[in-house]
Formats: structure tokens, sequence, C-alpha cells
């Protein structure tokens, strides 16, 4: 069962996360275990996206579309306030 969690989960956070099964009866277990089913089957493009992609920035993924919001984000704030503001005639000088 260790095998199948996440890295670096603690004993404690398996026993709890068994606690949230023990009082389930039948059906709401089996109704519980196919929606995570679902779900898995659902987000696994993505996860095989993200994987992939992951794989090509050599697992700075993240850190590269972090850095690229901030870029365009940057740049879009400059140019919206920045330059438009330089851009910006006062009326009172055009009359």
């Amino acid at each position: 069962l260790k095998q199948m969690l996440p890295p670096g989960t603690s004993e404690s956070q398996m026993k709890q996360m068994m606690k949230a099964f023990e009082g389930m009866d039948e059906k709401q277990l089996d109704a519980t275990l196919k929606m995570m089913q679902g779900f898995q089957k659902v987000t696994a493009p993505v996860r095989n996206v993200y994987s992939t992609v992951n794989g090509w920035c050599g697992g700075y993924f993240l850190t590269v579309m972090l850095l690229f919001v901030a870029f365009y984000g940057g740049l879009i704030i400059y140019t919206r306030f920045f330059l438009a503001a330089k851009n910006d005639v006062d009326i009172s000088e055009t009359m």
C-alpha cells in the first residue's frame, strides 16, 4: 500500500487517509471509488501532457511557466500603464 502513495507521505498521513474509508458502507465505498476512477480517467491526458512537457524542460516546467507569466504579465503592465501614460496628451494643451 505504501508503494502506491506519493513520495514523502508519512505513515500518519496514510493512516488518516485510511480512516476516511473506515466509516463507509459498501455502496458509499463503491461510489467513492468509481468517482475517483472517473476523475483519474478525465485528468489522465492532462497529466500525460504535463509529464511530457516537464521532461522536455528537465523537470523545471513550473519554473519556466512562472517566468513566462511574470515576463509577459510585466510586459502587459508596462505597456498598458507606463507607455500609455507617456503617450497621453493633456486636452488643455491641444486647445
